[in-house]
């Protein structure tokens, strides 16, 4: 029987980043920063997977990611599979070796999640200046993360399904 390892490696690389991710943002709460990167689980399953597999992916990320955060139950699942199916479209038009494209896109990708989630929690005080502070600089420490992050998580995402015998650059960029 041949098994596919690419959802279950992705989801376990996905897991382990909200891991770090998580452990980061515990380490920033004492100087009141939290880091949003929710862009990071979308980019490779956007740009390098089949799209089965990625909508799989992308939707038990989600659904993980809503269980352990106080948003309601479906909300990162909507807003990633939005994100997703936008890159989908739009990624026989770019060049998925192009670095430059990948962080263009998690910097898009994560500035729409981040808003999309302040809209779905309905943050009671998103009236006054102070809140809106606050997001705006989470939200730029954010993009200074994945800016930095982003295409090397997708090269080691790819050298980790290059070490288990998958070559995603030698498939096809289709649909």
């Amino acid at each position: 029987m041949n098994l596919d390892k690419r959802i279950p490696l992705l989801l376990a690389t996905n897991g382990l980043l909200f891991f770090l991710i998580t452990e980061i943002n515990a380490l920033l709460a004492p100087v009141s920063l939290y880091l949003t990167l929710d862009a990071l689980y979308v980019l490779f399953a956007a740009f390098y997977m089949r799209l089965k597999d990625g909508l799989m992916i992308i939707f038990v990320t989600a659904f993980f990611v809503d269980v352990m955060h106080p948003v309601p139950l479906g909300s990162s699942a909507v807003l990633y599979l939005a994100a997703y199916a936008v890159i989908i479209r739009m990624r026989l038009r770019l060049r998925r070796e192009n670095r430059l494209h990948i962080i263009l896109f998690g910097l898009i990708t994560n500035t729409v999640i981040f808003l999309g989630l302040i809209i779905v929690v309905k943050v009671p005080n998103a009236t006054e200046a102070t809140f809106w502070l606050r997001a705006l600089i989470d939200l730029l420490f954010s993009q200074v993360v994945v800016f930095l992050v982003a295409a090397r998580l997708i090269d080691l995402q790819r050298s980790l399904l290059y070490h288990y015998g998958i070559d995603i650059s030698a498939e096809l960029q289709t649909l």
